[in-house]
């Protein structure tokens, strides 16, 4: 089903956004924040060139948010573990 057949099957004004105002918004922010905001679709080769850059930078913020999540998941695996070493000691101990 297309748009246009979706907002006549349930009697939408042409004009009536096809998404959600904040999604579209962040949508745009982020399109920008990567430098897609403007590519020019009529020259293919620097608009594939940006859209890889954009990819590149995607995939570095991501191995960095990954790293940074298994430190957290080490640091609060071994709090858990002093948690339950402390515990052992604390009935040995009563």
């Amino acid at each position: 089903m297309t748009v246009a057949e979706y907002k006549a099957k349930w009697g939408l004004p042409n004009d009536y956004p096809t998404t959600a105002p904040a999604y579209s918004e962040a949508r745009s922010k982020m399109a920008k924040a990567l430098g897609l905001d403007d590519l020019d679709m009529r020259n293919t080769g620097v608009a594939l060139l940006h859209i890889d850059q954009a990819i590149d930078f995607v995939d570095r913020q991501r191995i960095s948010v990954g790293a940074a999540s298994n430190r957290m998941d080490i640091v609060a695996s071994n709090a858990q573990t002093s948690q339950a070493n402390l515990e052992s000691a604390k009935s040995r101990i009563q």
